[in-house]
């Protein structure tokens, strides 16, 4: 006889190791795109975006497989799917796949190497918890297939968890590949296993020893609208909190996975156990996390980075659980799972194509944080009210109706006046797939001050008064990396002898750099952001006003400074300045071994490689210091301090070159100082192997 036990604990498993393998590929993929397109933090949100409209096609795939088609044809279609989905897997290479690609937008980009090497496995890998709930219910109509979504969420939330903390600290990229390929290989055999029993359970039924139990009725129409908007909200939630949190903190996989793992946290929460959902309590969350919301708006870059991402994950908790919550409380009988994990899904895409594709096409800033969280308690409130409990808080509509639209219009209130107050002396903003920049006018001392941001960075300032509008100021002051190397050179003092003084400037900023140039220098800017290169021209005057011959070439830096050392072999920079941090994230693919070997090869002789390490949230030096040391540079580390009279902001430097004339400079050695973290041991990083978990700021 079968183990009725047994059989359960292999279809749990099949969905743990579904679950897991599912997770693991999301933060892995957005991992091996992050440095293909800059680092911006948009590449996980349009990951997650592919990923939802993708899980919605498997779900889709489930519903049709498991209501319309046989178990017999059920098999033979998954047994085939398994096997495309291992060839995609072992064929399709997403390095092959970007280098045809880059005449697409950076959205189309990231959205065809995921659908043309991964789109098949992860489809197969999320129609795998539904599917194997329907059949389990369709042999168990009474054990609990919903529970079995708890254990899917119990899978994805470890396979996310374990990402950051374990295989990406442990494994390079090649070697994460492999071992999530082997564990596909095993999830593959159990599903062969499930399928095996499927058959055989279908030929008992057949023989009249089981017999098929009778669906329910349909799902109203209003409960679907409510799955829809619910799952939209919370996912639409995830996707700005997530923007948020990268955007102003740092694009790292660990902010990738916190925000996903807590989503995952309420879905566990809300179905395994409907009781566990009190809305009671979520409505002292909800009210409470508003404030919280509208404070990081306000104060939230002054905050250290584990309050500001402790507070943003108290806001995603609240706003997802009374979702989810709610969600939960109107889901259908088993018999319909299927539909209603269609819905859940397709929601979810709806939710992430707001985020993700609308939002940055009719907002010039990051609004859908505020409008997501006014609409989450608008849709939260009215379903409190509209199906009120017989007993406790909602047992009057009058009790509530008051007290909920004052709290609604004061939300809507301060939203808009925070909303109102970043326009103050705001002179243009853009949006696109890099992020948001804007470029505000400011009083002081020495008269406007015209900033360009990027978040809440600055990336550069010009003084408008015409005396002074030439100075080069923010981070560019005279203990600054970038004016010693372009000050002091040795170069410079036969600078008649030796022709033009070439500079390659990887981050073009607003073009500060230029104010160092003189007649006859050729200065090469790397700019991956289109939108930074139109308000660097159209508003700043640094290129303008230059001496030097300018050359502005838009791309990631790294790709063009080498596509320029293919086509020019003989052009090498006698400075080479990195400058490429967007909001307060240096891209890590700029501090790898690889890298380091570019840079060498496009520096000359006595060549000075200088990079802006400034960084609240990581200590970059230690990177800097062992790939240094490793390519047999010298390395030192220089800080300049805050002027707020002549507009001169705190910046560290490091100095890497072989050119001990130049480190030997009294100026040079003047400006030295001792890192913050120079006590950490030197950290070498290659393209295979980044960990910034070891750099990561503890204090």
């Amino acid at each position: 006889m079968t183990n009725p036990r047994g059989l359960r604990a292999l279809f749990a498993l099949t969905i743990f190791l579904g679950a897991f393998l599912l997770f693991q590929l999301q933060p892995m993929m957005g991992r091996i795109l992050l440095p293909w397109f800059g680092g911006a933090s948009a590449v996980w949100t349009t990951c997650l975006l592919f990923f939802q409209a993708v899980l919605l096609v498997g779900y889709i795939y489930a519903h049709t497989v498991a209501v319309r088609c046989r178990p017999g044809a059920q098999s033979a279609i998954h047994i085939a799917l398994l096997l495309a989905s291992l060839l995609a897997l072992l064929f399709a290479s997403p390095e092959r796949i970007w280098n045809g690609l880059e005449s697409q937008p950076p959205v189309a980009q990231v959205l065809l190497i995921l659908g043309l090497t991964i789109g098949l496995p992860y489809m197969v890998l999320a129609s795998t918890s539904p599917l194997c709930q329907y059949w389990h219910h369709s042999v168990f109509p009474h054990g609990g297939a919903y529970r079995l979504y708890a254990v899917s969420n119990a899978g994805s939330l470890l396979g996310l968890l374990s990402y950051p903390l374990v295989v990406e600290r442990l494994l390079p990229v090649a070697g994460q590949r492999k071992l999530w390929l082997i564990l596909f290989c095993l999830f593959s055999l159990l599903n062969l296993c499930c399928l095996a029993w499927v058959i055989k359970s279908a030929g008992n039924r057949r023989d009249g020893q089981e017999t098929t139990p009778q669906r329910s009725a349909a799902p109203d129409a209003r409960d679907v609208v409510w799955w829809l908007i619910f799952a939209a909200l919370g996912s639409g939630t995830l996707l700005a909190i997530t923007n948020q949190m990268t955007h102003e903190i740092a694009v790292v996989p660990f902010l990738w996975v916190l925000p996903l793992s807590l989503y995952l946290i309420t879905f566990i929460i809300c179905f395994h156990r409907e009781s566990w959902y009190d809305r009671r309590w979520s409505v002292i969350l909800m009210i409470f996390s508003v404030p919280l919301a509208t404070h990081l708006l306000l104060e939230g870059s002054e905050l250290l980075i584990h309050w500001q991402i402790l507070g943003y994950l108290v806001v995603l908790f609240a706003i997802c659980m009374c979702c989810h919550g709610e969600m939960v409380r109107l889901k259908p009988l088993p018999d319909h799972l299927t539909f209603f994990y269609i819905c859940v899904a397709g929601g979810g895409a709806l939710g992430g194509a707001f985020v993700g594709i609308v939002a940055p096409v009719f907002f010039s800033g990051y609004w859908e944080y505020h409008l997501l969280i006014f609409i989450s308690c608008c849709a939260v409130f009215t379903r409190w009210i509209i199906t009120r409990d017989k007993s406790g808080w909602f047992r009057h509509r009058v009790v509530v109706w008051g007290p909920l639209a004052l709290f609604l219009t004061l939300l809507f209130t301060l939203l808009v006046v925070l909303t109102v107050l970043k326009t103050i002396h705001r002179v243009d903003m853009r949006r696109n797939f890099y992020g948001a920049v804007a470029v505000y006018d400011r009083p002081s001392p020495k008269g406007i001050v015209r900033i360009l941001n990027h978040g809440r960075i600055i990336h550069g300032s010009q003084i408008q008064t015409p005396e002074r509008q030439y100075d080069p100021i923010s981070y560019y002051g005279p203990r600054s990396g970038a004016a010693l190397a372009l000050r002091y050179h040795p170069k410079l003092a036969r600078r008649d002898e030796n022709g033009s003084f070439r500079v390659g400037i990887i981050g073009l900023g607003i073009g500060t750099v230029s104010a160092f140039a003189e007649d006859g220098d050729l200065h090469d800017y790397f700019e991956i952001n289109p939108e930074v290169v139109s308000l660097a021209q159209e508003y700043f005057t640094y290129l303008d006003d230059s001496p030097a011959k300018i050359r502005i070439f838009v791309g990631d830096g790294r790709v063009e400074l080498a596509r320029r050392r293919a086509s020019e072999p003989g052009h090498r920079y006698d400075v080479l300045i990195v400058d490429a941090f967007s909001s307060d994230a240096i891209p890590a693919h700029f501090l790898t071994r690889e890298c380091f070997a570019l840079y060498d090869r496009c520096l000359a002789a006595d060549g000075v490689l200088v990079l802006n390490i400034s960084n609240r949230f990581l200590s970059l030096d230690p990177v800097v210091r062992g790939l240094a040391e490793e390519a047999g540079f010298n390395v030192i580390c220089l800080a300049q301090d805050s002027v707020k009279d002549e507009e001169l902001y705190a910046s560290t430097w490091s100095i890497v070159t072989r050119n001990e004339s130049f480190l030997q400079r009294p100026e040079v050695l003047e400006a030295r100082a001792d890192c913050p973290a120079a006590e950490l041991d030197p950290i070498v990083w290659t393209d295979n192997f980044i960990s910034l978990w070891h750099v990561m700021r503890r204090k």
